[in-house]
Order: C-alpha cells, then sequence, then structure tokens
C-alpha cells in the first residue's frame, strides 16, 4: 500500500466587521460545502476533481479557526477558492499550509494562546472601568449625604 501524502490548511474566519471575538455559528459540513462549493465554481471539472480530496479536519467555532486537508497537487487551487469563499458575515484568511498536520497544530496553539492573552486584557480593562464607575457611583453618594453603606 503506498502512503499518500497530505497538506494542511489552517485558516481563520474573519468576521466582516473584523471583530476577533465573533462567534462562527454554522457546522464542520457546512464549512466544508461552502470550499467545495468554490472550487468547483472557480475551476470547473478539475476543481471538482481536486475537491474530492479536501476536507475539514478540524473546526472551532468560537475562534473561528479551520484546518483543511487536500492533496498537494491541489494546493495552489484550494489555497486561491478559500482566499474568495465567504460564509454568511465571514471569510477565509490563510494562516499557514504545512506537509503535517502536527506543525499546524502547533501553530493553531500558538495563536489561540495570543486570542487568550487578548481576550483576559480587553476583559480586564472592561472590568477595570466598570469597578472605577461603581466607585465613583459610591463616592458620590457617600458626599452627597446619602448613605450607601449599610449598617
Amino acid at each position: 500500500m503506498v502512503r499518500t501524502r497530505q497538506r494542511y490548511m489552517l485558516c481563520k474566519l474573519v468576521h466582516k466587521s473584523g471583530n476577533k471575538f465573533c462567534v462562527f455559528g454554522h457546522t464542520q459540513n457546512e464549512v466544508e460545502e461552502a470550499v467545495r462549493n468554490k472550487i468547483q465554481k472557480m475551476y470547473g471539472a478539475y476543481g471538482a476533481a481536486i475537491c474530492r480530496e479536501v476536507t475539514v479536519k478540524y473546526l472551532h467555532a468560537a475562534s473561528g479557526t479551520v484546518i483543511l486537508r487536500f492533496a498537494p497537487p491541489g494546493q495552489r487551487i484550494v489555497g486561491g477558492a478559500v482566499t474568495n469563499t465567504s460564509i454568511g458575515d465571514f471569510h477565509f484568511t490563510i494562516c499557514q499550509v504545512a506537509g503535517t498536520g502536527r506543525t499546524v497544530t502547533k501553530k493553531l496553539i500558538r495563536m489561540l494562546k495570543l486570542d487568550i492573552i487578548e481576550a483576559q486584557a480587553l476583559y480586564s480593562s472592561a472590568d477595570r472601568e466598570k469597578s472605577e464607575k461603581s466607585l465613583s457611583e459610591l463616592i458620590g453618594k457617600i458626599e452627597s449625604g446619602e448613605s450607601a453603606i449599610p449598617y
């Protein structure tokens, strides 16, 4: 039996507003179908033959990341079709193409760690603003003579 090599493409689904934290609400089958339809539409019969091998290996809806697996001869075709594919308000951007799933997974882990750090920074700044606002309201009530602290 001959081992067939595969390529792995890490893609990010980006909302048209540019908000990184919009949740992608589609399934793995819908993503795969959208990519295959775009390949067939752009490249005709040759694209239809190539897209038999295109599969969605991984989809993380919360972060909007997708890993596609396909045969090496279709790398340029899949890359060209993926960049022009959109699902609802989301479009694809290619982050990395690699020969093994492990290298793509490493890149995915790095991206998710950066997203977590960015989300924590946004949350802590919003939480800090909220606590400062409530503190200023409390000080205002105390200065006006209203008893904000129950005895």
